[in-house]
């Protein structure tokens, strides 16, 4: 008896796999205990040590990586900072678990600002396989469910048997170091599978490592159809304020579920305000320029961030503990606030007076807003 011959699509098996791969990468039940583990009598690290010697390298690091990854991924494979990435993620694991020095544990910071300096292949090699704009938006929209899916079981998983006490947080790392291995191996296979050392299209795009919400903020804001063009810097206004009053109450609770209600309110308003920024600037600039209107925003903003970084926590500057920077986080949000609200102020005087349908779209600019949005679930 000869069994029929079965005919896999080559095409949606590697896209499946790269989708699987993203799950085991972010699959780490040891990431949000980290900073204990390190700090355990197993390790014998220093709060101190880690918040201003150590964990200040991945911005720097992160910093110097990305944009020679966005310059070259485009002249180069994608696949190559695919596979390049992965194994970055072995070696935080790996320097994690064994690194005895500072010097290891900085390393292991340099190691993980390769990985989410090279996330932005794995957008960009996945837009090369699919190659329809319309499926990759699908796509990209279930890759990063399934990515925060894998997450989240970890997290739970990982929280659930230290309650129980079935496990520990080296039991955590050395599943968070398989998890790594299991990665590189399902890459290496996807290469084999796949001829992909072919020039791929031109395509960038923005590396969001901190903001898995962002696909389902961006969702929600194709529906709220207002004229974000009038009224965007006063809601950024008031978003920048609220945050702010949040950064501050988060630097003087010492109450975990009011800090992580907060944390969690926090990272909601952020991936909103980020999405109408993305949204207007989707907007208003020629799509010709999206990408290197995102690619520099992206930079822009590290590079910001690497600064007060180096001022506030790093050794090298103030040095300041957990509470003081989280105040000065706060301060920060409270000054970006008053620009909005002078911006915002400006723009409503410009059309003033105003009548309630002039803050809703009108048709041409929902015409915007559909194209905004299709530039936004890609981004």
């Amino acid at each position: 008896m000869h069994w029929p011959a079965m005919k896999v699509d080559s095409t949606k098996l590697v896209i499946f796999l790269l989708i699987f791969s993203g799950f085991l990468k972010e699959f780490r039940p040891i990431l949000p205990f980290m900073n204990t583990y390190l700090t355990s009598s197993a390790r014998n690290f220093t709060d101190d040590t880690l918040n201003h010697q150590v964990y200040p390298v991945w911005t720097y690091s992160y910093m110097a990586l990305l944009l020679p990854v966005l310059l070259l991924s485009d002249n180069v494979h994608h696949f190559t900072f695919v596979i390049i990435g992965t194994f970055g993620q072995l070696c935080t694991m790996l320097a994690m678990i064994y690194g005895t020095t500072v010097a290891c544990l900085q390393l292991m910071e340099i190691a993980y600002g390769l990985t989410t300096a090279c996330d932005i292949s794995s957008m960009s090699f996945l837009f090369f396989v699919v190659g329809d704009l319309k499926k990759f938006q699908k796509i990209i929209s279930i890759m990063r469910a399934v990515t925060l899916l894998g997450m989240c079981i970890s997290y739970v998983i990982g929280q659930l048997f230290l309650w129980l006490g079935i496990t520990d947080y080296t039991v955590h790392a050395y599943v968070s170091l398989t998890a790594s291995v299991a990665t590189v191996l399902l890459v290496l296979f996807i290469c084999l599978l796949r001829k992909v050392w072919l020039k791929p299209r031109t395509m960038h795009r923005r590396t969001e490592n901190d903001t898995k919400f962002s696909a389902g903020v961006a969702f929600a804001v194709q529906y709220v159809h207002l004229n974000w063009a009038l009224i965007g810097d006063m809601y950024l206004f008031m978003i920048s304020i609220v945050q702010a009053i949040f950064l501050i109450t988060l630097s003087q609770t010492l109450q975990m579920t009011i800090a992580y209600i907060l944390y969690i309110l926090y990272c909601l308003l952020y991936q909103t305000s980020i999405t109408v920024c993305t949204y207007l600037i989707a907007t208003h600039a020629p799509k010709r320029y999206h990408a290197l209107a995102f690619g520099s925003n992206t930079f822009i903003a590290l590079l910001l961030q690497t600064v007060l970084t180096l001022i506030v926590a790093d050794s090298n500057g103030f040095a300041l503990d957990i509470s003081s920077q989280f105040n000065v986080y706060g301060i920060l949000h409270g000054t970006v606030s008053v620009f909005y609200l002078i911006s915002g102020i400006v723009i409503l005087a410009k059309h003033w007076p105003i009548n309630w349908n002039a803050f809703l779209e009108t048709d041409e600019e929902l015409n915007e807003s559909k194209n905004a949005n299709e530039a936004i679930t890609a981004a």
